[in-house]
């Protein structure tokens, strides 16, 4: 099996290793299970995958419910493969789903590594993706209320920002 190049606890705070175009995965550590994905900022997808996991709205529910059931600190976040061109970054994301058999024993979704760039979602999608939001008390929109240099994903790192009732809690 293939050595991974460097793996932390997966916390609030991702060591800035991940700061990286690159291929990705997070495992369990009793099972050794893993979720492989890619990303040019594997850092900030990362962050995104820890806000899903902790709303309960991940889109592979085989990880969303073992979160649930042993909880943040059974996971590890691994980087598998560095400094990847972002033309092979699919590739090679298929390489190591392939490898740890993340479909098959891990957490994968799907069998095949795609890109969600450029889908174009439906108006009906989005209303249901904004109300879901809404109810969540968070602010994820195109607005005065993104972070400067996010490019309008919401906060920080892709991450939604929370409103002020809820950061003071």
């Amino acid at each position: 099996m293939a050595e991974k190049l460097f793996e932390s606890p997966f916390t609030n705070r991702l060591s800035v290793v991940f700061r990286c175009s690159g291929v990705y995965g997070i495992r369990h550590g009793a099972t050794g299970r893993m979720y492989v994905g890619s990303s040019k900022d594997t850092r900030a997808r990362l962050y995104q995958h820890l806000s899903a996991l902790l709303s309960d709205k991940h889109h592979s529910r085989y990880l969303q419910n073992a979160w649930r059931k042993y909880g943040r600190t059974a996971f590890f976040a691994v980087l598998l493969e560095r400094d990847v061109p972002a033309w092979k970054l699919i590739e090679r994301e298929q390489a190591w789903i392939d490898l740890f058999a993340a479909y098959e024993k891990g957490f994968n979704a799907r069998p095949k590594a795609e890109s969600m760039r450029g889908v174009r979602w439906s108006n009906s999608r989005m209303k249901r993706d904004a109300k879901a939001t809404c109810k969540r008390g968070v602010i994820n929109h195109f607005g005065k209320n993104s972070v400067p240099g996010s490019k309008g994903s919401g906060g920080l790192y892709g991450l939604p920002i929370l409103t002020k009732e809820l950061q003071g809690r």
